[in-house]
Formats: C-alpha cells, sequence, structure tokens
C-alpha cells in the first residue's frame, strides 16, 4: 500500500500542496490536544482561582479559533490537489489514448477507454478526496495526541489499546480481496459498455437482424456478473464493519471503567480523567479508520493500476525529420522496395511489394478484397510501419520522417467514411481549418453535394449527428470528398472514394477528381475499373502481391488477371443496364 501512496504521490509533481497539508495538519492536531490540556487544567483549578479560570477560558477561544482556521487549509489545500491531480489526470490519459500506435489501438476496445476515463478515475477521485488525505492526517492526530496521554497515564493507555493489533491484523486479512474483486469489476464494466457503444452504433443491422434479443442478453449477463463481483466485494467491505465498532467502542469502554478506576485509587486526577476521555476519540478514531482506509485504498490501487496499464501501452514513435523536400523533387513521390507486412494476429497481407509513383502521376491499385490494397495505403500514411523493406517520401525513408510532417502532405479518401459530430461545414473544414466559407463551398461543389446542402434548412450549419447518422452513406461519401479536396495536401489516397454512389454521381465526381489530380500524386483503389482507364499505372493486387502491372491498354492486351476483371465488371454492368 506504501508503494500505492508513493505513486499517486510521484505521479502528481504536486509535493508542495503536500508538505502545506502537513505543516496544517500538524497545527490542527496540536490545537486539538491543547484543548485537552486547557480542559484538564480548568477542571482541576480550585474554585477560587477566578484569575486562572478566565486566562483558561481565553486560551481555549484561541485555541478554537486557531485549530478552526488550520482546519479550513487541511480542507481547501487537499481539495486543490485533488481537483488538479485528477484534472491533469484526465488530460494525461486521454492524450495518451489518442496518441497510441494504431495497432496498439486496434487490440483495445473503446469500452475499456471509455471506462477507464469515466469510472476508474471516478474511483480514484473519491479516495484523493477523502481517505488519502486522512491517511497523512489520522497518523499526525494519533502521535500528537499519544505522546501527550502517555505523559499522563501509560497504563490508561496499554489498556485502550491492548485490542488494536489483533483487530487490525485480522482486518487486513480481510479486505485483501477486495482489489481483486474491483479489478474485475472494473474490466466487467468495461466489457458492458462495450457492448452497449456496439448496441448503439450498429442500431440499423441490430434492427435488420431482430439482434435485439442476443443483444440484450449479453448485456443482461454481463450486468448479472457486474452485480456478482460487487455483491462479494461489499460483503467483505461490511465485514469490516464490526471491526471498525470493536475498535471504536472496547477502547472507550475500556478508558472509562479502567479510568474510573486510577482516578478513585487516586493515580489519575479528575482534570486527566475528563482530558483522557475527551483525547481519547483522536487515538479511537485513526485507528477506527483503519479497515475503511484499507478497503478504501485497495479499490483506489485497483483503479490506479488500470489506469497505469494505459499510460504504459506504447504510444506511435515520435521524432524524425521533419523536413521532407518539396514535389519539386526529381525523386519518386512514393516509393515502396521490397515491402512485406503482416498484422498482429500474424497474418502476412503483403510480400515483396515495390512500385514507384513520380510527381503528379496516378496509380490505381486493382485486386480481389483482402489482396492488400487498403494496407498499402495505410502504410504510405505511416498508420502502421512494414517488418520487411523500405517506404520512401521523396526520397526519404519514412521510418526516419517524423510521421505528423508526412500526414500534413497527405489528403485520404477511407472506405470507413466517418464524419464528427457537428455541422457538415466543420466537417469539411477538418481538410482545412484555416479555409475561408467560398472554398469550403467550392470543394462541396466539386464533390456534388453543394445542392443537397443549401437545401437543408441549416445549409452548411446542419448537424450531422454522431457518426453523420443524418446522412446517407453516399452524402457522407461526398462530404468525405470534399473535406479531402480541401486539403493543401500534395498525396491523395482514395480508398474506393465513391462506392457508395451511384454511377451518374461518380462520373461527376471522377471529372473533379480527375481534375485536383493533375496538381497532385495520386493512389487510388478503384470500386469500378472504369474510373481508372486513365491512370498512368495500374497495379494488379493477388494474395497480397503484385502481379500485374502496366496501363490500362497494356493490361487488356497482355494481362491475364486484369482483363478477367474487367471483362465480369463490364459484362454485370451491361447486364444492370439491361434490366
Amino acid at each position: 500500500m506504501s508503494k500505492f501512496i508513493s505513486q499517486l504521490i510521484r505521479l502528481s509533481k504536486d509535493r508542495t500542496n503536500i508538505y502545506l497539508y502537513l505543516v496544517a495538519a500538524i497545527f490542527v492536531g496540536i490545537s486539538d490536544v491543547t484543548l485537552g490540556y486547557v480542559i484538564k487544567e480548568l477542571t482541576d483549578l480550585r474554585d477560587d482561582a477566578l484569575t486562572e479560570i478566565w486566562y483558561y477560558v481565553c486560551l481555549l477561544v484561541i485555541v478554537a479559533v486557531f485549530g478552526t482556521f488550520f482546519k479550513y487549509v487541511t480542507r481547501y489545500v487537499s481539495g486543490k490537489f485533488c481537483f488538479k491531480y485528477i484534472q491533469k489526470l484526465r488530460e494525461q490519459l486521454s492524450t495518451h489514448i489518442m496518441k497510441l500506435s494504431v495497432p496498439q489501438r486496434d487490440q483495445v476496445n473503446a469500452g475499456e477507454f471509455v471506462s477507464k476515463l469515466s469510472n476508474d478515475i471516478n474511483q480514484l477521485q473519491q479516495f484523493l478526496q477523502g481517505p488519502f488525505f486522512q491517511l497523512l492526517y489520522q497518523p499526525i492526530i494519533f502521535l500528537l495526541t499519544f505522546t501527550f496521554l502517555i505523559f499522563m497515564s501509560w497504563k490508561l493507555v496499554i489498556m485502550t489499546l491492548v485490542i488494536v493489533p489483533v483487530t487490525l491484523f485480522l482486518a487486513n486479512k480481510i479486505s485483501k480481496p477486495i482489489s481483486g474483486f474491483r479489478k474485475r469489476e472494473s474490466e466487467i464494466q468495461s466489457n458492458m459498455l462495450t457492448i452497449a457503444q456496439d448496441s448503439i452504433d450498429g442500431i440499423h443491422m441490430e434492427r435488420a437482424y431482430n439482434l435485439q434479443s442476443i443483444f440484450n442478453q449479453k448485456y443482461d449477463h454481463v450486468v448479472k456478473e457486474l452485480v456478482h463481483f460487487m455483491l462479494k466485494r461489499e460483503k467483505r467491505q461490511a465485514l469490516l464493519t464490526p471491526f471498525q465498532m470493536i475498535i471504536h467502542i472496547v477502547p472507550l469502554l475500556i478508558c472509562s471503567i479502567y479510568g474510573g478506576y486510577l482516578a478513585i485509587n487516586g493515580q489519575l486526577t479528575a482534570g486527566e480523567l475528563f482530558a483522557f476521555v475527551f483525547l481519547v476519540q483522536y487515538l479511537i478514531d485513526p485507528l477506527a479508520m483503519i479497515p475503511s482506509l484499507i478497503g478504501g485504498m485497495r479499490t483506489a490501487d485497483a483503479s490506479f493500476q488500470r489506469i497505469k496499464d494505459v499510460l504504459a501501452l506504447p504510444i506511435e514513435r515520435k521524432g524524425g525529420n521533419e523536413e521532407i523536400l518539396q514535389v519539386e523533387s526529381s525523386e519518386p513521390v512514393i516509393e515502396f522496395s521490397q515491402v512485406s507486412f503482416q498484422y498482429e494476429n500474424g497474418v502476412h497481407v503483403l510480400h515483396d511489394i515495390s512500385f514507384k509513383i513520380n510527381r503528379n502521376q496516378t496509380v490505381a491499385l486493382v485486386g480481389s478484397s483482402g489482396s492488400g490494397k487498403s494496407t498499402t495505403l495505410q502504410l504510405v500514411c505511416g498508420l502502421y510501419e512494414q517488418q520487411k523493406g523500405d517506404i520512401y517520401l521523396y526520397g526519404n525513408d519514412m521510418r526516419k520522417l517524423h510521421l505528423q510532417s508526412v500526414r500534413e502532405k497527405i489528403a485520404m479518401v477511407s472506405q470507413d467514411t466517418y464524419l464528427f459530430p457537428g455541422t457538415i461545414a466543420e466537417n469539411i473544414s477538418y481538410g482545412n481549418p484555416h479555409a475561408r466559407f467560398d472554398e469550403i463551398v467550392e470543394v462541396a461543389k466539386a464533390a456534388c453535394i453543394h445542392d443537397f446542402i443549401i437545401e437543408l434548412p441549416q445549409g452548411y450549419q446542419t448537424l450531422v449527428g454522431e457518426r453523420g447518422y443524418n446522412l446517407s452513406g453516399g452524402q457522407k461519401q461526398r462530404l468525405s470528398i470534399a473535406r479531402a479536396l480541401l486539403k493543401p495536401a500534395s498525396i491523395l489516397l482514395l480508398d474506393e472514394a465513391t462506392s457508395a454512389l451511384d454511377h451518374g454521381l461518380e462520373t461527376s465526381i471522377q471529372s473533379a477528381l480527375d481534375e485536383y489530380a493533375k496538381k497532385r500524386t495520386t493512389l487510388v483503389i478503384a470500386h469500378r475499373l472504369s474510373t481508372v482507364i486513365k491512370a498512368d499505372e495500374i497495379l494488379v493486387f493477388d494474395n497480397g502481391t503484385i502481379v500485374e502491372r502496366g496501363t490500362h491498354e497494356d493490361l487488356i492486351k497482355n494481362g491475364i488477371r486484369y482483363r478477367a476483371l474487367y471483362e465480369k465488371q463490364f459484362s454485370e454492368e451491361l447486364l444492370e443496364e439491361a434490366q
């Protein structure tokens, strides 16, 4: 437990408030013990000592005011420390999550991150607001009171505290499983949040396939499991309550009975007995709180360790050369040299891929689903890094480049269109936050979405809804295209950018994309092969390798895979038109 406390303090980097609290707590303890001393002296005064009575009454008032002030200081400082610590931890955790590498992010579900940002941090905040500073204050008041009382009657102190060690030993044993229960609760809560999020995000599929009962059953099962562990933890917490009562009541009884015996036998004065009864609570309360403090620490420690587990996850690599040669360079803009790649599951996706794209060229990637086309685009963005071979950008090794600088030169339209909550204008402007409104309108027109936007009641200020639920797939895709066109990037990556559009819209947008592509280096994954006929080079992928390459005319004439793909798609289009 001491390790947990030291880790908390070290992570906070705020020792000033801790030291200030300790100083204030010492003065609070001194004032409390002084009150006991004043009570002792007042009780033992003779009836005719009027002057001394007024002296001790004035001293009592001064000590009470003094103690009240420092109690205010302890409360304020502890609150300040707690709120700043939690604010810093939330910022640190959310920033770290955003900086995680994509492979690392793929391995953890979103519900687990949400749980740690909410449940675990809330548990830690509850600990910092209460038990944490009690762990600092209670030993101080205990030591000061113990020192004062031991000089009055060491016999009564020993008798009062004789039952404490056994009680604390048993309380510690009983509370040990609490940390494990709390950790398991947090894991279940993460799973519960994931199920809820999947149910909300996939509501259309859920309704289409009548999956409500399945999701309800999964959620109910997780809730029951959560309640099971919460009850086990609560049972342990409840078992600690009798020990708190024993520690609180038994010493007080002993103090009253044995202290009365000593007073009758002249070994204690009446004032000393009253002072002892008054101050014994400052011995008992710290000890009575120990079982609950231990339980609270174990609960907070479980949450703290889960937060530390996230902070220990590797983030995307930092550093690297931020200077990338400009597009006027004679070097190929993009070059893959014998690149191989596999995901964390060990499945190989790319095998010895090699190709070059020169300035303002358009290269198309075609092939069956799962052949490695989208992975190739993700490698260009630096979302993943190859295990073998080299990737060059303007002649620079990608591994030595600053990833943010790389991405500043890239505009991408993914097949998994994502829109952020906010207005249509905001979503387009993410391509260039400094763009003027007329520039936003211009790219919207190029993406054939402007006419739709101006028909909406709020026009460009219309909210798209979470993940763009207020829009159709084609509308979201066109907004995504507009966002990419707005970005002042020299490289354009199109991953089936028009897959959700009908043939007429696709033809119109393709014309605009062709116009923009004249001033950019473009790597495109084709949804319809008819859209890449004009590409400078076409790479045909199959099982992670490039099996054919050339222009459309070359591949139709000499290719086998490409010609087969083109003829199959062409015949399907003719059949659709005939119907």
